[in-house]
């Protein structure tokens, strides 16, 4: 989770532009968006990984 958080932290700092001019609210949004379906995608497929086990557990 640490990850997501420094992530995060480096989109909305601007560090990945080379110049000033390349940080615009559009290209943030743009990246801080990529971010999120990344971390909603990671979430997701934790918790289908819970049920497959939780259902595994309940079967045996």
């Amino acid at each position: 989770m640490r990850e997501w958080v420094v992530e995060v932290e480096h989109i909305f700092a601007g560090s990945w532009a080379s110049q000033a001019e390349e940080i615009t609210n559009v290209e943030v949004a743009r990246r801080f968006d990529a971010y999120a379906r990344r971390v909603s995608r990671a979430l997701s497929m934790r918790k289908n990984k819970q049920k497959t086990s939780n259902s595994v557990e309940a079967i045996s």
